[in-house]
């Protein structure tokens, strides 16, 4: 039997997979638990176009994080801090510190 995985399920697949398991498993606990909806001929064009959507919307994000790693990995931040004699900080630098300064050169993430 055909199943789209509702959610992660260790050994089994992953949530947005289509899978083939046995009918018992399916019926007996994938579909039960909510872990995952049984494919028919009446809704599969519908879940293989929902799993192709979920990979675009993926491949779009990772370019997206991959070109902020790019803009990220280019600069060049200093920090001024207090030092010990050694060249030890006092304290330490903290994301909020590290979150301003990426907004200062027009980059913005979360801390």
């Amino acid at each position: 039997m055909q199943v789209y995985m509702l959610k992660d399920v260790e050994r089994v697949g992953m949530s947005g997979q289509i899978i083939n398991v046995s009918d018992g498993y399916a019926k007996n606990f994938l579909i039960p638990r909510h872990l995952g909806v049984e494919i028919t001929p009446e809704n599969a064009q519908f879940y293989r176009e929902k799993k192709h959507r979920e990979h675009v919307v993926a491949e779009v994000i990772n370019s997206k994080v991959a070109m902020l790693a790019e803009r990220i990995k280019a600069l060049h931040v200093s920090v001024k801090e207090r030092v010990h004699d050694d060249g030890k900080l006092y304290g330490a630098i903290g994301a909020d510190e590290i979150v301003g300064l990426l907004r200062e050169k027009d980059i913005v993430i979360n801390k």
